[in-house]
């Protein structure tokens, strides 16, 4: 996915209630949108180097949204929005090897009341396939060789809803895929932070063992594109 030209280069001042970061621009204080619920943990660093844009929607309160923060030469996707677009269009180019079968991409599925999944993948012939996508940014190993990417970075309850619910979705005929975005390109393996949130680990363990499949990709950031470049191993 080609990023937008207008992204700038800034210094964190404060990430505040959760969806608000102030900027040090060019010596200016810009107030950007922060597109994510998470802890962000090591992510929200004042003075770290940050990429943001600016949005010509007359109608946002906020023009610039915080993008990328940057660790150790590294830019890491801390806008949660972005692992939808990203595996839209892997989905698309038929990257995604176990899912390229699929014919027919349907965002926003409603599967029951209250439960909605990122994708229904459709085709002749196939089970229909439940895809859910979430967005990992995660990593605490910092002194060690090998990166550990990690989900979630904060007690999530909707996450747990998800998985149980793709479980769910195979007992009435559905094929489930829950499908991890690291939007780091710092890490070689993945795992679940089950001390942060040990009902999700529970429920992700209870997942596959019910048949959810699960899928880990890393992405290739640069400063004018993002996309999807290879599978991580769990451990």
């Amino acid at each position: 996915m080609q990023l937008s030209n207008t992204l700038k280069s800034g210094k964190l001042i404060k990430r505040y209630k959760r969806f608000f970061a102030d900027i040090d621009y060019n010596n200016k204080v810009l107030t950007a949108h922060c597109p994510n619920p998470g802890a962000m943990t090591g992510l929200a660093i004042p003075g770290q180097k940050v990429l943001f844009s600016r949005s010509n929607n007359k109608n946002r309160k906020l023009k610039y949204t915080l993008e990328f923060v940057e660790i150790d030469n590294y830019h890491v996707g801390v806008n949660t929005l972005l692992p939808n677009k990203l595996v839209a269009e892997a989905l698309a180019d038929k990257k995604i090897l176990k899912l390229k079968q699929y014919s027919e991409i349907k965002p926003e599925f409603k599967f029951s009341q209250g439960i909605r999944f990122d994708f229904l993948l459709t085709g002749p012939d196939l089970k229909p396939c439940i895809l859910e996508v979430k967005n990992v940014q995660l990593r605490r190993n910092l002194n060690d060789d090998i990166g550990i990417a990690e989900f979630p970075d904060s007690i999530t309850e909707r996450g747990s809803k998800h998985l149980k619910n793709l479980s769910v979705a195979i007992s009435q005929g559905y094929r489930s895929v829950m499908l991890y975005v690291v939007q780091r390109m710092d890490c070689e393996k993945f795992t679940i932070a089950k001390e942060i949130d040990p009902i999700y680990a529970e429920n992700f363990i209870n997942a596959k063992n019910n048949g959810v499949e699960m899928e880990v990709w890393a992405c290739d950031i640069s400063t004018k594109e993002i996309k999807l470049s290879h599978q991580l191993q769990f451990t």
